[in-house]
C-alpha cells in the first residue's frame, strides 16, 4: 500500500514528497537517488527514522564521527510536521554507554536533530514548530540561512552554536526564553535582532560568545540580566545599548570585546551613560569603561565614590587615570590588565579589592595620599611597582595574601617613619610581597616630611553595616567617625 506520493521536479538533485504516514520517507527515496539530492521539501508527518534519513542525505550519521557522502543543502520542512516517535536519529555516548534521541514530543526540533549536518545551507522549519532543543543545530558549519517559525518560544543550549556560516538571526516575539551559548562561536554572525514584542528576560551565558562578526545586537526592552561571557570575544561589537528593564550583568559578560561606547534605552532605572561611559543612576559608581577607546588618559568624575568590579578590565590603550578625592572604594580587578603606568590613591580611599591592579605590565608607581584600611589579595601581583609610597597611615592597612608579588626585584615601600616596623610585619604575616625583593623605607628617607597621626584624624566611633555601634572592626561594612569630623566607610573582611 503506498504511504506517501511524490512529485519530482525537473532535475534529479531537487525532490519534492508528500507523505501520510511517519517513518516512511526511506521507501519513496530511491537508494541511487538518497545522497545525490541537493533540495528535498517534505509535507506531512516525519519522525526520528526519517530524521536518521535526512541526516544521512546531508552527509551525517546516527552518530558523531560518522558521515556519508550525501549531497543535501536545502530542506524544506514548513508543511511537515514533526511527530513522537520513530527509531533514534542520534546516539551520543554518555557515562560508559550510548544514549540515543529522537522526538520525545510533537512539535519539537529535539536534542541534536540536525547535529553536525554541515552540509546544510538553508532550512525551513515546520510552521507549528513549538521548541528548538539543545545542540538541535550543533556544529551545522554550512547553515547560513535559518527561519525560526513565530510559534517557537524556546531556544536550547548550544541550539545553533558553530553555526559558522549563520550571516544573521530574527528571534521572533514568541521566544521567551533562551538556554546558554544558543549562538555561541557563530563566527560569520553579523545581525541578532529581536522582534520589538520579544518578552525574554534573560540572556544567558555565553549566548552570543565567540560571535567574531557580531557588529549589531538589539535587546528587547523586557531583558533584565546579562550571564557569564554571554558577550564575550565578539572582536567586532564597539557599542552596546542597555534595554530599558536592565538590571544586573556579569562581571565578564563583555571580556575581550572592544566595546568604545555603551549606551541606555529610555526609561532604564538605576544606571547612566555618560559619554559613552556606564555609572549607576546617581553617577556615585562607574560601573564599565569601554576598554576599546584609543584614550591614553581619562579623569573620572568627581562624584563618584566607587570603581565597579572589573569596570577598566583589558583596558590597553589607557596609560593613566585621574581619581576623584571622593572615591572611598575599589573593587575586584577593577583595573587589571589595564596600561597605567603610576597611580594616585585620594586621601578617602578605604578599601581595595583582590586583583584589582593585578597584570598592569606597565605600572611601576602608586601613591596613597591617606590612610587605607585593606588592600585585598594579589591587588598588585604581576606588576612591575618599584615605589609605592604611604604619604598617611593612622594604622597598618590589612593586606591581602600576595596583595605585592611584583615582577620587580627592587621594590621599595616608603611609609611614615614611625610604621616602618608594623608595616613589615604585616607584609609577612600575610604574605604580601615577594621575600627578599622589597625593602620598607621611611618617608624621611625620600626628602619629604613624615604626615604624622594626630588627634585630629583618630577614629571616635564605629558602627556596622545596621548602624549598630562596635568597638572593633567587624566582617562587613563598617561605618568609621573621625575625629576631624568626617565620615569614612571601610570593608572589613
Amino acid at each position: 500500500m503506498a504511504f506517501a506520493m511524490m512529485c519530482t521536479v525537473a532535475f534529479a538533485q531537487e525532490k519534492r514528497v508528500t507523505l501520510t504516514q511517519a517513518g516512511t520517507l526511506s521507501s519513496q527515496i530511491a537508494a541511487e537517488e538518497k545522497l545525490n539530492i541537493t533540495n528535498l521539501s517534505i509535507t506531512g508527518p516525519i519522525n526520528g527514522t526519517d530524521i536518521l534519513f535526512i541526516r544521512e542525505m546531508a552527509g551525517a550519521g546516527k552518530e558523531e564521527n560518522l558521515s556519508t557522502t550525501g549531497k543535501l543543502t536545502h530542506l524544506n520542512l514548513q508543511a511537515a510536521n514533526l511527530v513522537n516517535g520513530g527509531d533514534s536519529y542520534f546516539f551520543v555516548q554518555k557515562n560508559g554507554s550510548k544514549k540515543g534521541y529522537n522526538i520525545a514530543e510533537d512539535n519539537l526540533v529535539d536534542h541534536y536533530m540536525f547535529y553536525g549536518c554541515d552540509k546544510l545551507v538553508n532550512v525551513t522549519l515546520p510552521a507549528n514548530t513549538l521548541k528548538i532543543n539543545n545542540y538541535a543545530f550543533f556544529g551545522c558549519k554550512s547553515l547560513a540561512s535559518i527561519t525560526i517559525p513565530a510559534s517557537v518560544d524556546y531556544l536550547g543550549d548550544y541550539a545553533f552554536a558553530k553555526c559558522e556560516a549563520l550571516k544573521k538571526v530574527e528571534i521572533p516575539a514568541s521566544v521567551n526564553n533562551m538556554g546558554n551559548a544558543a549562538f555561541n562561536s557563530c563566527t560569520a554572525l553579523e545581525t541578532a535582532t529581536f522582534d520589538k514584542d520579544c518578552e525574554i528576560t534573560n540572556i544567558r551565558r555565553k549566548t552570543f560568545e565567540g560571535c567574531t562578526a557580531l557588529k549589531t545586537v538589539k535587546l528587547p526592552s523586557t531583558v533584565e540580566s546579562l550571564g557569564l561571557r554571554a558577550f564575550a570575544n565578539c572582536s567586532s561589537l564597539s557599542s552596546f545599548t542597555l534595554p530599558a528593564s536592565f538590571i544586573e550583568k556579569a562581571s565578564d559578560t563583555f571580556e575581550d570585546t572592544p566595546i568604545k561606547n555603551y549606551y541606555v534605552e529610555d526609561g532604564i532605572e538605576g544606571f547612566a551613560a555618560v559619554d559613552g561611559v556606564l555609572y549607576n543612576e546617581d553617577l556615585s559608581t562607574l560601573l564599565l569603561y569601554p576598554v576599546a577607546r584609543t584614550d591614553q588618559s581619562f579623569t573620572v568624575p568627581e562624584n563618584v565614590m566607587a570603581i565597579g568590579e572589573q569596570a577598566f578590565f583589558g583596558a590597553t590603550n589607557l596609560k593613566s587615570v585621574k581619581l576623584p578625592s571622593r572615591l572611598t572604594n575599589i573593587l575586584e580587578l577593577a583595573f587589571a590588565k589595564s596600561a597605567i603606568t603610576e597611580i594616585e590613591f585620594p586621601a578617602e580611599l578605604t578599601s581595595i579589592d583582590s586583583e584589582a591592579f593585578s597584570n598592569c605590565r606597565s605600572l611601576t608607581k602608586a601613591t596613597f595620599k591617606g590612610g587605607i584600611s585593606g588592600i585585598g589579595a594579589k591587588a598588585f601581583s604581576a606588576t612591575r611597582l618599584k615605589e609605592v609610597k604611604f604619604n598617611e597611615m593612622n594604622a597598618v592597612p590589612e593586606l591581602g595574601r600576595q596583595t605585592f608579588f611584583t615582577l620587580n626585584r627592587d621594590l621599595k615601600f616608603y611609609v611614615p617613619d614611625a610604621k616602618i616596623e608594623a608595616f613589615k610585619q604585616a607584609i609577612v604575616s600575610a604574605n604580601a610581597s615577594n621575600e627578599g625583593r622589597y625593602e620598607v623605607l621611611g618617608l624621611s628617607a625620600t626628602g619629604i616630611s613624615n604626615v604624622q597621626n594626630t588627634d585630629a584624624a583618630a577614629e571616635v566611633s564605629r558602627f556596622n553595616a545596621a548602624g549598630q555601634r562596635v568597638s572593633a572592626p567587624v566582617r562587613g561594612l563598617n561605618i568609621v567617625k573621625m575625629a576631624n569630623g568626617k565620615t569614612v566607610k571601610t570593608i572589613a573582611r
